[in-house]
């Protein structure tokens, strides 16, 4: 699992947008592989493997899960 933090350009917007985000990736080629697909127009990007995590389920907080929820709706 990688922890990324993506400088991206949104059309509907029309602006640049930060988006921080966790990857479920085998490899470092894979998370490369997602951002890429999952964000046009990447202009910055810092991306750490979080090491010693290697699942696809990410474990929130309660307190945050609308929050993510709503997030990630788009």
């Amino acid at each position: 699992m990688y922890s990324a933090k993506v400088t991206w350009f949104d059309e509907y917007e029309d602006k640049d947008v930060t988006s921080c985000v966790l990857v479920c990736a085998s490899s470092w080629g894979n998370a490369m592989e997602l951002l890429n697909e999952s964000f046009p127009e990447i202009s910055e990007l810092h991306m750490e493997l979080i090491d010693g995590v290697h699942r696809s389920i990410v474990a929130v907080p309660e307190s945050v899960f609308d929050l993510i929820i709503k997030e990630n709706l788009y």
